[in-house]
C-alpha cells in the first residue's frame, strides 16, 4: 500500500522547559520512549507501537509493550505540554480503486531536545543550597582542614557557580542550537546533564578565574 506524507511543521532546535507538568513528562520513564522514537522523524501512532516492540525502555516500566491506545493517550498529554505536535498526516492509499484513501496522523516533538531551565531555579532555592552546602563541607572536610567560617563563603561560591552554569548554558543554547542538536541530540537527558556539567567545569577552569580563587582561599585558608 503506497503512502503520502503531508507535513505542516517545523521544528525548532532547542526548547526551553519551564512548565512543570512538561518537567514531569520529560523526566517520566513512561513517556520518554515515545521522544526517543521522534527524534527520528515524524510518525505515526501505529509507527511507534511497532518501535516499541523492539526497544526495552517501557517494558522496564511496565513489563509490557503498551497498546495503541496507551500511545495515543501518552501522545496527548505530551502534546498537551508542548512537547509533541501533530505535524500532518499520512494519506495510505488503497489498491481498491472504490475504496477512499486511509488517513494518519503523524507526531513530531516540538523540538530537537529540550532544556529544563526550571530545574535550574529550583536548585538556587536558598533552603536547598544551604543543603548542599552542608554536605559539601562536611565532605570537603574529609581531605582538608576547613574552618567552620568558611561555610558561608562556601554557600556563596556554590550559588556563583551554579549562577555562572546556567548563564553559560543558556548562552550554548541560545546561540548555537543546531549545532548542539546535531551533536547531542541523540543523548537522554542524564547523559546530556552530565556532559553540560562537564563543560562548565572545563569553562570555569578555563575562563572564571575568581571562582577558583575563591574555592582555593576557602581551602587554603
Amino acid at each position: 500500500m503506497s503512502h503520502r506524507d503531508i507535513v505542516d511543521f517545523s521544528q525548532v532546535s532547542v526548547k526551553f522547559v519551564e512548565d512543570e507538568e512538561a518537567i514531569k513528562l520529560l523526566t517520566n520513564p513512561m513517556y520518554r520512549p515515545i521522544l526517543r522514537i521522534l527524534r527520528e522523524g515524524v510518525k505515526t501512532a501505529e509507527e511507534i507501537e511497532e518501535e516499541f516492540k523492539t526497544r526495552s525502555e517501557y517494558k522496564e516500566v511496565s513489563g509490557k509493550t503498551p497498546s495503541l491506545k496507551t500511545i495515543y493517550r501518552h501522545l496527548k498529554a505530551l502534546s498537551n505540554a508542548d512537547l509533541v505536535i501533530q505535524a500532518g498526516v499520512r494519506i495510505l492509499d488503497r489498491t481498491d480503486v472504490d475504496k477512499p484513501p486511509v488517513t494518519q496522523k503523524l507526531f513530531a516533538r516540538t523540538a530537537k531536545f529540550f532544556y529544563l531551565s526550571d530545574k535550574s531555579k529550583e536548585a538556587l532555592e536558598p533552603e536547598k543550597i544551604q543543603k548542599r552546602v552542608d554536605v559539601l563541607w562536611q565532605i570537603l572536610s574529609l581531605d582538608y582542614k576547613l574552618e567552620k567560617s568558611s561555610k558561608e563563603r562556601l554557600g556563596d561560591l556554590i550559588t556563583n557557580s551554579f549562577t555562572f552554569g546556567i548563564e553559560q548554558s543558556k548562552r550554548l543554547f541560545t546561540e548555537f542550537p543546531d549545532e548542539l542538536a546535531e551533536i547531542a541530540g541523540h543523548l537522554p537527558l542524564n547523559e546530556l546533564q552530565q556532559v553540560l556539567d562537564d563543560y562548565l567545569t572545563l569553562k570555569i577552569l578555563l575562563e572564571n578565574t575568581d571562582l577558583r580563587k575563591n574555592l582555593s582561599k576557602i581551602i587554603l585558608e
